[in-house]
């Protein structure tokens, strides 16, 4: 659909070339969507099924899975202040300045 209407907005133009070949897409492209896809293919797979040797290439039926997949579950959440009491008091001294806030010197 959206390749159609970017080929119909060429047949606006006042060429009669570019007027051609815009129709000519149009038409190429909904022929493509509505009976190739719908009609034609699953016509010719069934077609298919009818050899020696299965030639189709699409299976019926999805192959078994070979394994239950497992879920395991995530761990907890840590809260901040089981995180705040894990720092040492030495790191959270270094990295405080008095009056609470990350300091912005550079260390010496």
């Amino acid at each position: 659909v959206i390749m159609f209407l970017a080929f119909g907005s060429l047949l606006i133009g006042a060429s009669p070339m570019i007027n051609q070949l815009a129709f000519h897409l149009c038409v190429g492209v909904l022929i493509d969507c509505f009976v190739t896809t719908k009609v034609i293919i699953p016509c010719a797979m069934a077609m298919l099924d009818l050899l020696p040797g299965n030639a189709n290439f699409w299976p019926r039926k999805p192959p078994p899975a070979l394994t239950e997949p497992t879920v395991e579950p995530l761990p907890p959440l840590r809260r901040l202040g089981s995180l705040r009491n894990s720092l040492s008091d030495n790191a959270r001294r270094s990295a405080m300045s008095p009056h609470g806030v990350r300091s912005m010197q550079s260390p010496a």
